[in-house]
């Protein structure tokens, strides 16, 4: 999944300049793969009817053809449809992804779902600095072709494990017996109508609205940082190949912050996270304002990792926490609202951060970016504090939800 985000990024630079796009318009091809948010809405039914490995399976078949497809674009409204199709992929391979985890690891999901939100986030540790390199190596649109290929190269990994993942399942199915704990997977990906309803009578509309804003929150401060950290670093006279390597930094510390709170989550109360998680991104901004008094390349690429941590785990956190603190027969439904208001954040995200540095610069830019994350980091605390008081009402919701060891001595 980081070829969406890092490559398509790296890959704006060149092709911005080619094409005499401004701050703004490069933004917004950052953020217009997440105007395809709506449709996470409506993904928990689609994964029932169509099954997971499939929906993986034909989210990565759209991601390589949008690279094809972005070596023969030129103008703008052809480039943002692209993305717009790049959404859509990566929104089918990312809800797939929480009911695979769940249907394979019911006893310790914080974890595993840690590991597999580790490796989306942290996969540009491995895809910036490749991308930056087949750049200088073969330009930009032989670049796009080179990425499509990789991509192509994983499709048969996913097309193996649908075969011998289903068959493993079932094979398990047959030989186990039917506990009240494996009923999860049936409720956590069924078609009904009637899980908004119960969503809104757990938690209330008005804690559901603070939520969401809390998740747009960091989905606004995660695709503002990513379209102009390269572009603020050769502001301060550093290199582009250098502003792609900090985005290596950035996916080592998201691999951290995500293994690091499904640690926390599984032994510390779940307060203590989202702490954890404010006080790196806010270190990590404060980091890169002190870049414009002494600009160092050591200190960018600690300010990368400390954000990566925040970002890394933020995302993880909010999905652990709507996993264990809403009806298990609702949790499908609360994902796609969770990642359709993420999805929000980050369409607006792009176009806000080219916004505030053609009005204020780099400055206003990284004021912009420690307001977006308070209402995230406020937000996290309430809900993790709201689970420690309700959580035993939540799961035991008798609707397929059993008493899950989520916080420490709380059962």
């Amino acid at each position: 999944m980081g070829v969406s985000i890092y490559s398509f990024i790296i890959l704006l630079v060149p092709m911005a300049h080619d094409l005499q796009w401004s701050p703004m318009q490069s933004g917004g091809l950052v953020s217009a793969m997440w105007f395809a948010a709506p449709f996470a809405l409506v993904c928990a039914p689609l994964v029932k009817r169509v099954g997971a490995w499939r929906l993986v399976v034909a989210g990565v078949s759209v991601q390589a053809l949008a690279f094809i497809a972005l070596v023969y674009a030129d103008a703008f409204w052809q480039v943002y449809a692209i993305r717009l199709g790049m959404g859509f992929g990566k929104i089918v391979t990312v809800t797939a992804a929480p009911v695979i985890v769940a249907r394979y690891f019911r006893i310790r999901f914080p974890l595993a779902m840690s590991l597999i939100w580790a490796a989306t986030v942290g996969s540009g540790v491995i895809v910036a600095p490749l991308t930056e390199t087949l750049i200088a190596t073969l330009g930009w649109r032989m670049a796009a072709w080179a990425i499509a290929g990789i991509i192509f190269l994983v499709l048969p990994i996913a097309l193996l494990l649908l075969r011998v993942g289903r068959e493993s399942f079932l094979e398990r199915e047959a030989t186990a017996s039917r506990s009240f704990s494996q009923l999860d997977i049936d409720t956590l990906t069924r078609k009904g109508g009637s899980e908004w309803g119960v969503l809104v009578a757990t938690l209330g509309v008005w804690p559901m609205c603070f939520i969401a804003i809390g998740i747009a929150g960091a989905g606004i401060f995660s695709i503002a940082l990513h379209s102009q950290q390269i572009a603020y670093l050769m502001s301060l006279g550093m290199t582009a190949s250098f502003g792609a390597m900090t985005f290596a930094f950035l996916s080592a510390g998201a691999i951290s912050g995500s293994a690091l709170t499904g640690w926390m989550l599984d032994r510390l109360p779940a307060v203590r996270s989202p702490i954890v998680i404010g006080f790196s991104i806010y270190v990590g901004v404060s980091a890169f304002f002190l870049l414009q008094v002494e600009p160092s390349h050591a200190l960018a690429c600690i300010a990368s990792f400390l954000i990566g941590i925040g970002i890394g785990g933020g995302e993880f956190l909010w999905i652990t926490l709507l996993r264990f603190k809403v009806p298990t027969a609702a949790y499908a439904t609360a994902y796609g609202g969770w990642y359709f208001s993420l999805q929000i954040g980050y369409a607006a995200g792009g176009a806000l951060s080219g916004w505030g540095v053609e009005i204020g610069g780099y400055t206003a830019f990284l004021g912009m970016l420690a307001v977006a994350y308070l209402p995230t980091t406020i937000m996290g605390i309430w809900l993790a504090r709201l689970g420690t008081v309700k959580a035993s009402a939540h799961v035991r919701d008798g609707a397929g939800g059993a008493p899950t060891p989520f916080l420490k001595g709380e059962h």
